[in-house]
């Protein structure tokens, strides 16, 4: 097999490591295909050392780049594949991978990014270089702009299909009719900024207060009246709408709201992103060099041990290295990213917790290995693996469910779940797993109609996570 990081080819750590990779995967490949259990058994143990391989060998190829001082990391196609998704970087392998790397990410709620963005993120920190966006997806202001338009589309959208509605029983539309739509469009914002108690809200001026208050219960009292018209038209025979439509207009009206609440989190951003560049800057901007690359090993080194733990949780394979084939239910990042707005559209009280207030909103990152996903509190991640361990719902829905369950400072959650009878007496370890099989099922079944649930667990879910009327 050739070397495949052609321009580290005269560096001799990398080349003598990836040597090491090397014998360790062709004896993988001669144990693995055996029928001797003894020989079985060895493929996995060499299996695991390629894993450990893998992580010396990224390092290594970090190292090299921060040594040359550039204004940020760069990885070729080879790297990319390597580092982010775990591929064993040769041609056979590179060659039938299924994944498109350069498919568009979607503007959405949150920043999704590959490992090799995270790095390069933290390179620019550390380091202190300036630092612009993510190598892949987009950056805040192309997502709020994409954000914006989704918004106004929407909304145009909606007005229009109202409109219809509303008219299919007279000539004209009532005034009030106007009116409410009228309402609905132009309170969104100020309804977003209350509902949510973003920073906006809570210190604004009293004369501020009360006018966004004002407008907040304009907002709900038009979204009432709309209700309430809907139903009815809905109970018609003759001229009146179909459930259908009923259920196509409340999916838009709640998806121009999740556009609206998306586009307040991401102004509230840009001063936490700015605040995170100060806190960076005011650590390393005084250190040599030498410390700087020891704290961003040790960051390197933290990021691997709660990469490990999307495995640990599923009890699978360790190992973040993938070869196609082996290995089913992958995930890309556009379609992780999608499962994720989706999960957060029915659970968006998790938004309001204090963790989001202090730090913002976690950045979700596509990482190598196998399992379900996790959150890592220090540095505010969300971590997908790129091989799903049951399926890729359950990967994301367990990312979130460890966000809410680490950010219940409160307790309010954590209380109310250990007294669900067949809860009690659980260790807090034993408590949080049930919590995170729980509300995959509450997220995934629960909310679209199905009871899957025990009545009693059901009940205290129904008061911690409410349902959108859909």
């Amino acid at each position: 097999m050739s070397f495949p990081f052609a321009r580290w080819k005269d560096n001799p750590e990398i080349t003598q490591q990836y040597k090491a990779f090397e014998t360790l995967l062709n004896a993988y490949k001669k144990y693995s295909i055996s029928d001797d259990v003894q020989e079985k058994i060895e493929s996995r143990k060499i299996w695991q050392k390629l894993g450990e391989c893998y992580w010396q060998c990224v390092w290594l190829l970090l190292e090299a780049q921060i040594t040359q001082n550039p204004d940020q990391l760069f990885f070729d196609e080879k790297e990319d594949l390597f580092i982010n998704y775990g591929l064993v970087p040769t041609e056979e392998y590179c060659d039938t991978f299924e994944i498109d790397t350069s498919a568009a990410l979607p503007a959405g709620l949150f920043q999704y990014v590959t490992l090799t963005d995270y790095f390069n993120e933290l390179y620019c920190f550390v380091f202190q270089h300036p630092y612009e966006k993510p190598l892949k997806g987009l950056s805040l202001s192309e997502r709020k702009n994409q954000l914006k338009r989704r918004l106004e589309s929407n909304k145009k959208r909606l007005h229009l299909l109202l409109q219809v509605i509303m008219g299919k029983e007279n000539t004209s539309i009532e005034d009030n009719n106007l009116t409410m739509i009228s309402n609905l469009e132009k309170n969104l914002p100020n309804f977003t900024e209350v509902e949510f108690r973003t920073r906006k809200y809570r210190e604004s001026n009293e004369e501020t207060h009360q006018s966004m208050a004002s407008s907040h219960y304009t907002y709900k009292e038009a979204e009432r009246a709309m209700m309430t018209l809907l139903k009815e038209r809905c109970s018609l025979e003759e001229g009146g709408i179909t459930e259908e439509e009923y259920k196509r207009i409340l999916a838009m009206h709640y998806q121009a709201q999740y556009c609206s609440m998306a586009l307040s989190f991401l102004e509230i951003e840009e001063e936490k992103w700015r605040q995170k560049q100060e806190r960076f800057g005011e650590k390393y901007k005084e250190e040599s060099v030498a410390f700087q690359k020891r704290e961003f090993r040790s960051m390197f080194d933290a990021k691997r041990e709660y990469i490990s733990l999307t495995a640990k949780s599923a009890r699978t394979d360790l190992s973040p290295l993938y070869i196609p084939g082996k290995n089913a239910k992958v995930l890309p990042l556009e379609q992780g990213a999608s499962l994720m707005e989706e999960m957060i559209s029915r659970d968006t009280d998790m938004l309001r917790v204090a963790r989001v207030r202090m730090y913002g909103l976690p950045t979700v990152i596509l990482v190598p290995g196998h399992g379900y996903g996790t959150y890592d509190w220090s540095d505010n991640t969300l971590l997908i693996p790129f091989v799903s361990a049951h399926s890729h719902e359950k990967s994301v829905a367990y990312a979130l469910a460890t966000f809410r369950w680490d950010s219940d400072e409160d307790r309010a959650i954590k209380n109310s779940y250990e007294l669900i009878k067949e809860n009690r007496k659980k260790s807090i370890i034993t408590l949080a797993q049930s919590f995170y099989k729980d509300y995959f099922l509450w997220l995934t079944k629960e909310c679209k109609g199905y009871r899957i649930l025990p009545r009693e667990t059901h009940k205290v879910f129904k008061q911690l996570f409410p349902i959108l009327d859909l």
